[in-house]
């Protein structure tokens, strides 16, 4: 790519790209807007040619912007071009198993470790099952307040009155009782134990909802290993079902092969090695390397390779060390 500030623009030439970008992928402005970090109201004076500031400055903004996508679009063309999107494995059938027991009005827990397909079995469930909530819990969320809102916001209760934590705490109560639901809590492990104690809370008002705790490892951990372990108690025993897997186990591996077509056995065998490997990202690692190395076989016109996953996995693990 060039450098937008020092490259030669075109302001006509960069009009009508953008006209014809917004046609193609039925873009409106105010989208345009957003992707170029340029205000509507200046596009639309600048696209009529009456803008009158320094069209070349909007021009570079187009320019910078038309290299990005051209940039995407170029990459895009290399990488498989299809997601297997959610493919069953022996993990993601027990976690559809403790979200199906959860909804029938208990709460279950999973700690899991990276790249084991929690969260795509959390989406798939809720897409198949009525009256699920889905929170997922980031740094951020440290107060009482920040979990309600974002139950709040997950069913949908938009009009929430003036008050504190105990009023927004009874709208939740209000918008899932009695309705045979269940609220999953993805990343759990970023709760704090007052946050861990509301949800237990709803769980136990009268009708209220299942609740399905999913995080890593360090979760399942904290709630049964902590020295202050009775602190948990009340939570520990409303637990009806638990699972704990650092990482994926082999049948995942097999089903994460068949659902990205890969048949060659040698390639099955580097990427169930990689999978099962402590700390190596598992089956999102395997996906990076299938994505990576498809883009160095389409390089060369030819179909994927054992040596393109080793390229791809060489390419990810350099290092520069300076002496």
């Amino acid at each position: 790519m060039n450098n937008a500030e020092t490259h030669p623009v075109d302001v006509e030439q960069e009009r009508e790209w953008l006209a014809s970008h917004k046609q193609a992928n039925s873009h409106s402005w105010s989208v345009i807007a957003t992707l170029t970090g340029i205000a509507q109201g200046t596009i639309s004076t600048f696209m009529t040619g009456n803008y009158g500031g320094n069209a070349e400055n909007i021009a570079r903004k187009i320019f910078r912007y038309r290299q990005t996508v051209q940039s995407q679009a170029e990459r895009a063309i290399a990488v498989p071009d299809f997601d297997p999107g959610y493919f069953e494995t022996p993990t993601a059938r027990r976690l559809m198993g403790l979200m199906v027991w959860a909804q029938r009005g208990r709460m279950t827990l999973a700690g899991t470790g990276p790249g084991t397909g929690k969260s795509r079995a959390i989406a798939e469930y809720a897409a198949r099952a009525s009256n699920v909530w889905v929170v997922t819990m980031d740094p951020s969320f440290k107060t009482l307040n920040a979990l309600i809102m974002a139950v709040l916001n997950a069913v949908r209760v938009s009009n929430t009155r003036a008050g504190g934590v105990a009023q927004l705490s009874e709208l939740v109560r209000e918008a899932t009782r009695s309705r045979r639901g269940l609220l999953i809590v993805d990343e759990a492990n970023h709760c704090t134990w007052e946050q861990l104690e509301q949800l237990r809370a709803w769980h136990d008002a009268p009708n209220g909802p299942g609740v399905f705790l999913a995080g890593n490892d360090e979760l399942l951990m904290r709630i049964e290993g902590d020295p202050r372990r009775d602190k948990y108690a009340r939570l520990n025993s409303r637990i009806a079902q638990r699972h704990l897997s650092i990482g994926p186990e082999a049948g995942d591996v097999e089903a994460f092969c068949d659902a990205w077509n890969v048949r060659d056995e040698g390639m099955r065998a580097f990427l169930n090695r990689i999978a099962l490997t402590p700390g190596s990202g598992a089956l999102r690692e395997c996906k990076q390397l299938i994505e990576q190395a498809s883009i160095l076989a389409a390089a060369d016109e030819r179909a994927l390779t054992l040596g393109d996953l080793r390229d791809a996995q060489s390419g990810r693990s350099t290092r520069f060390i300076h002496a």
